[in-house]
């Protein structure tokens, strides 16, 4: 992994997420770029599901970081799923993990562009191969 790219375990409890009922999966990661949280990745907050358009980013350093973030994920999430199950992921900010998911977002590993791909914050993303 890049240096700033990390996946680390949560407790086994899962206590942190409550009774938010984001994940269905027994096994849960927190994956963070740069360092210890996950703002590295392309975010918006919409209580909506949009599509990407050239544009919505500003091009720039910070930019080809989290592409490049992106690719990393991909690659992890690219790697789980050849055991054949799915990979969800919920991006949130720290302390509203228990907080439900506004909406489902279905995607195929790949279909997935790295240089497209970002996060709607409190989403749940349902990632199959």
């Amino acid at each position: 992994m890049p240096h700033g790219f990390s996946v680390q375990g949560v407790p086994d409890d899962r206590s942190l997420f409550g009774s938010s009922g984001a994940f269905s999966l027994p096994h849960v990661r927190f994956v963070g770029a740069p360092g210890s949280c996950s703002c590295g990745f392309p975010h918006i907050l919409c209580d909506q599901v949009i599509e990407y358009y050239d544009g919505m980013f500003e091009p720039g350093q910070e930019r080809e970081g989290e592409v490049a973030h992106v690719r990393d994920l991909l690659d992890v999430v690219r790697a789980a799923l050849q055991s054949g199950a799915e990979v969800e992921l919920y991006p949130v900010w720290v302390g509203s993990e228990a907080l439900p998911p506004k909406g489902r977002i279905e995607l195929h590993a790949s279909r997935m562009n790295a240089d497209e791909f970002f996060f709607i914050e409190q989403f749940l993303y349902v990632v199959a191969a």
